[in-house]
This record gives C-alpha cells, structure tokens and sequence, in this order.
C-alpha cells in the first residue's frame, strides 16, 4: 500500500511510518515542526536523518494555527500534493488531524492528547495558549481563529474511521468528546501504541547503592493548578508530588544519592521553590534542557527514573526507560491498565508522596532488586509496547481488515 505521514509529534508518527515501511508498504512522510521544536524532528531521535532520505518530506509549518485553520490558503502545496498522490490512505496527527475532511480514502488520526482534550474541546475556544505568537491580537481575532480550528479539528476527527487515544478510562472528557464527534458512527480504536523496541539496549545497570546510586527525573515540571492556557488538566505531571516524595525519603534515611532534574517546562522555578521550602534544594543537582539522544544517555548513567505521576500514563520517559532495563516510578493507573493488558506492569507504582519515598527506600539500597525490576520491565515492554504490534495494527486498519 501507499500511505502518507503527515505531522511528527514526539517522533510517535515515525516510529509507526518505519515499521510500515519494514512491513513493505510505501510510505511518504511529512515534516510539518520547524528546526527549534527538536521534540518533533527526525534527526533529534534517529541521527541518521540529519539529512532527510527521499520519502521524508521537510515541510515546517511556521504559523500552525493559521496554516491549518486555513489550509486552502495557506498549505496548498501540501494538499495538492496529498489529494494527487494516489494514496490508499493517509495517518494524521497534531493539528494535521484537520486536513482528513480534506482528504479521499481512509484516514487514520494519531492523537497525542491536547489534538483531541484541547483543540476539539468547547471549552477551550478562548485559551489563549493556543495563539501566543499573536499576542496582539484582539480577544474577538483570538476566539475566531481557536473557533476556526475548532471546526475544522473536529471534522477532521469524524472523517477518519480509525484513531489511537489513550486507553479508555484516562480521560472521561475526552470520552465525551468522542462520543459527541463519532455521533451515529463506529470508528476502529486503537488503546495501546508501541515504541521503538529496537532502538534502545538492555543494561543490566550499576551496582551503585546509597550516596552513589542516581536518581533522574526528566519530566516536564508542569504542576500546578490552574495550568497555563492551553493545557488539559490531564498534562499535569505531579512533579509536586515527586519533590515531596524525595524530600521524605532524604528525611527518613539519611542517604545522599545524586538527584539530577531536567530544567523543561512553566514550573520550574516554583518547583525550585518548593525544595527550598522542604529544606532540600542543595541536594538537587538541575541539568538543562537537552535533545533526546542526551536523554536515552542519561537513561543509561541512572539507576532509577522517574515518569509523571499525575493522573496520565507512562509515556515515552517510563517506556525508553523501561527499555534500557530502569526501575521507573510512576502512577501507573492499575485501575485501567490490570483490566486492558494481560499482566499487571513490573514498575514502581506511586501517586503519594509517602509511595515515592517507600520505592526509593526499597530500592536505593538494592541494586538486585533494581536488576530485577529493570530486567521484567524491560521484556514487559518488549511484549505489550513493541511498534510492530502497532505497524501490524496500521495495516491491518488501511487493508480493510479493521473498520
């Protein structure tokens, strides 16, 4: 088949448009983030694209929410070049998802979260955090375009007769808003995606304990309520929650392990705050925002990770990390994941303060112990997250098999 990739949000879409390709299919991808969204750029996850091969298309889309909201207009090369492809179907994500109304054949959307939970939610018409790059613009100017995005996202969505979301149970709004544009229609599901399972070795870790053991917490410290424009509520991290909890085990045991967090996100200068405040900000060692490739390192050099520990899932911090063969501690929602997955997960489930210091007492001390989480965490994931289990899905989805 011949199938065409627009949009790269986390590197999710590329990892899938890989494995089709391994599958056979033939595939056209298309770049729409700019050079400094290193989040969503090939080359930051797989430096061999430092130069993009033939079917990679770099086509950055500088201002996202007029390009979209207007893409007769203002993306003419790309639908045209999309509509005269000869495509048996097309995978959207992001802001992309609003094209599919555009589009013939069989879509297939790709959600990341705020594509559905913001931009298809009512609610949020008069954010502003959607439009930031048009701060001048007028409340009245602001509410058009978030409306015109609205519609189109919306209808985007109802076009596409299969989609990936987050496991049901996560979301309940979002549920909402999938039952209200799916209204009369069964679209095909897909709750559990895969990730790049061969990219990222095991290791069998240190056996570092006490004041040498390592400690990393990459998560974007997004915190506290309310969250800033822009942002569903199921994107808070928790981060809070995290502090608190390293600030009871340092309390309670004594121990001087290195404790290294990732300067990314609106609230770190309040979470800096907040270990002032709990009497450990001496102890916290803060690295600066770095590309993915630094981050698979750090994997490697920790002996524990941390992911969200909000009301989310694990992503791709607990998955990568997971993978290498960490420990991760994380609120990993037992209440939907024990009834969608045939085993229970291997990590470290926290969502209080008193659990993270309780993993850290336990496994601090005991490099076996963090051997052995890692080494069943690493085949969990080889087992239920594998991209191949996803390409097959995409397949199976385009041929028909699937509706």
């Amino acid at each position: 088949m011949k199938i065409a990739f627009v949009g790269n949000m986390n590197n999710m879409p590329l990892m899938y448009a890989r494995e089709l390709r391994e599958l056979g299919h033939d595939v056209d991808f298309h770049v729409d983030a700019c050079r400094h969204e290193t989040l969503h750029r090939p080359e930051h996850r797989y430096p061999e694209y430092r130069t993009y091969p033939e079917w990679m298309i770099d086509r950055p889309v500088r201002l996202p929410i007029l390009a979209y909201g207007f893409p007769r207009l203002l993306l003419g090369g790309l639908l045209r070049r999309l509509e005269a492809g000869n495509y048996d179907g097309f995978v959207l994500d992001g802001l992309a998802v609003g094209l599919a109304a555009d589009l013939p054949g069989r879509k297939f959307a790709l959600l990341a979260g705020s594509d559905l939970d913001v931009i298809c939610d009512p609610r949020s018409l008069d954010f502003a955090g959607f439009v930031r790059r048009f701060g001048a613009a007028s409340g009245r100017l602001r509410h058009f375009l978030l409306s015109r995005l609205f519609v189109r996202q919306r209808a985007g969505l109802r076009a596409c007769a299969g989609f990936s979301y987050f496991a049901e149970g996560i979301n309940p709004r979002a549920e909402e808003l999938l039952d209200d544009i799916y209204a009369g229609l069964a679209p095909y599901r897909l709750q559990v995606r895969g990730t790049d399972t061969g990219q990222l070795d095991y290791d069998p870790g240190s056996d570092r304990r006490g004041d040498d053991a390592v400690i990393f917490v990459p998560v974007r410290f997004l915190w506290r309520e309310p969250l800033p424009a822009g942002f569903s509520p199921l994107e808070n991290k928790r981060n809070d929650i995290i502090v608190r909890g390293l600030a009871d085990y340092l309390r309670r045991s004594g121990r001087r392990p290195a404790i290294c967090l990732v300067e990314k996100g609106p609230d770190v200068a309040a979470t800096k705050a907040l270990a002032a405040e709990l009497g450990i900000a001496d102890r916290l060692t803060w690295l600066k925002e770095m590309p993915q490739s630094e981050i698979f390192d750090w994997y490697r050099k920790a002996d524990i990770v941390f992911d969200q520990l909000g009301d989310h899932i694990v992503g791709a911090v607990g998955l990568d990390s997971m993978l290498v063969g960490r420990p991760v501690i994380a609120n990993l929602r037992p209440d939907v994941f024990d009834r969608l997955l045939p085993e229970p997960w291997p990590a470290c489930h926290a969502s209080t303060a008193a659990e993270v210091a309780d993993w850290l007492e336990r496994l601090v001390d005991d490099p076996g112990l963090r051997r052995e989480i890692g080494r069943k965490s690493h085949d969990f994931v080889r087992a239920y997250y594998d991209k191949r289990l996803t390409g097959k899905a995409l397949e199976q989805f385009f041929a028909g098999a699937r509706s």
